[in-house]
């Protein structure tokens, strides 16, 4: 027969075991460019109480993994958020599909000691799990009707305006940032003949002689769908884009660039079927980044088996990446373009786009931006469903968006919410 004390220990162990059950894991995946508003509404998201937060490198706002655990619905609810953000293409694809895994930090006990009130920086958990089913909800630059997936089982959309730039790299043929201009056009033909004379884009005739290469993002980024689709190219068409070398992200000097090659295993492009000579990029920004800081004053330019098609090349990287990506290129020395004849300084972080160059998007001066969507599957449970509730609600907040773009409330013009790119109507008074 048991004592009271038996008995009284095995209530509280059964307690324990069903708190431990109750608490749900909420996995988040998909757009890089949204990352500091997604991880600020997040925690607007949870009760402010016992809240505790981690992430991987110096700035959350940059951060490529994360994870939140706290409560929702005044304490009634104990979650673990989890972001990992993988592309925004590819995340409608793993919210979508669910076949392929995506890595997120491991919900253990070991991980939550890490986490802080206050934020701890540089997070480097040894336990990692891979989820395929487990992922419902995804942040996505692009509309999902701009994927080859079937989103009919998917809920939700805009929360906000993310902005993109066109940028080269750290070279002295580009003085200042926004002194040179890109056009509509002239993006279009960089990116499908991959390169061109440097005069094509400055318009100096000294330039003739000097070469335009132009490098980006594989088909998983929603960066390249906006790209693609601004220009007009299409996302799903192939186009001939250069990686560079060194292959690995260091800032000082590129040796060579050359011509996509097929089977390149982490940077192919996969979501149409089009691994094809030219047609691969840059897994993240993050990995783009680092490249656009080189200087390219004496490079090799190889063809796409490696072959040597010409040497001792005075060249410039073009590229186009998210506003907060942008300035990371230009604290690095590279170099934001007008397009189409207007500047956005992207000032990204901390303090966000100014308020003169946001009334440039509110406005339609500047085209280069794209809607925010925030998508989820329609079978998650009820209680995700309520921290999704206040997540739609806390990302679409002016203060949220910081640097990564335009509240939606904010904007004089729009666009289709179900397509990428083309002509703008006037939805308010300019």
């Amino acid at each position: 027969m048991k004592t009271p004390k038996l008995i009284a220990a095995a209530i509280i162990a059964a307690g324990v075991a069903s708190t431990a059950s109750a608490q749900t894991v909420i996995n988040i995946t998909g757009a890089t460019a949204f990352r500091q508003a997604a991880h600020q509404a997040i925690l607007d998201s949870l009760d402010a109480g016992g809240r505790t937060y981690g992430y991987a490198g110096s700035n959350i706002g940059n951060a490529s993994k994360a994870m939140f655990k706290g409560t929702i619905n005044s304490g009634a609810d104990e979650v673990v958020v989890r972001t990992s953000w993988s592309g925004s293409v590819a995340g409608l694809r793993d919210i979508i599909v669910q076949s392929t895994a995506v890595n997120y930090w491991a919900a253990t006990a070991s991980v939550y000691a890490q986490l802080t009130s206050g934020g701890a920086a540089s997070v480097t958990p040894a336990s990692t799990e891979n989820i395929t089913t487990g992922n419902e909800i995804a942040f996505a630059d692009n509309a999902v009707e701009n994927t080859p997936y079937d989103g009919s089982n998917l809920e939700g959309g805009p929360v906000g305006v993310a902005v993109f730039v066109p940028v080269t790299n750290n070279s002295t043929h580009i003085s200042t940032n926004g002194s040179t201009n890109i056009t509509t056009l002239q993006l279009r033909s960089v990116m499908q003949a991959g390169r061109v004379p440097l005069q094509f884009l400055t318009g100096n005739s000294s330039h003739a002689t000097k070469r335009l290469y132009w490098t980006g993002r594989q088909d998983t980024s929603g960066t390249r769908v906006i790209y693609l689709s601004e220009a007009g190219v299409g996302a799903s068409t192939a186009v001939q884009q250069y990686r560079v070398e060194p292959l690995d992200s260091t800032k000082t000097s590129a040796t060579a660039v050359q011509l996509w090659p097929t089977g390149d295993t982490t940077n192919r492009s996969i979501i149409w079927g089009s691994d094809t000579a030219g047609n691969g990029g840059y897994a993240s920004g993050g990995a783009l980044s680092p490249v656009l800081q080189r200087t390219s004053t004496s490079i090799t330019e190889k063809d796409a088996s490696g072959g040597t098609v010409a040497s001792g090349l005075d060249a410039v990287l073009l590229s186009v990446i998210s506003s907060q990506e942008g300035q990371d290129v230009q604290n690095g020395g590279g170099k934001v373009l007008a397009f189409n004849g207007v500047y956005i300084e992207p000032d990204a972080l901390p303090t966000g786009i100014s308020e003169t160059d946001k009334d440039k998007i509110r406005k339609g001066a500047y085209t280069l931006w794209s809607y925010e969507r925030l998508y989820y599957r329609s079978d998650i449970s009820d209680t995700v469903r309520d921290f999704v509730t206040a997540l739609e609600t806390q990302v679409a907040v002016s203060g949220n968006i910081g640097g990564n773009g335009v509240a939606i409330s904010e904007m004089k013009v729009s666009r289709s919410s179900s397509s990428d790119g083309g002509s703008l109507a006037i939805a308010g008074l300019l």
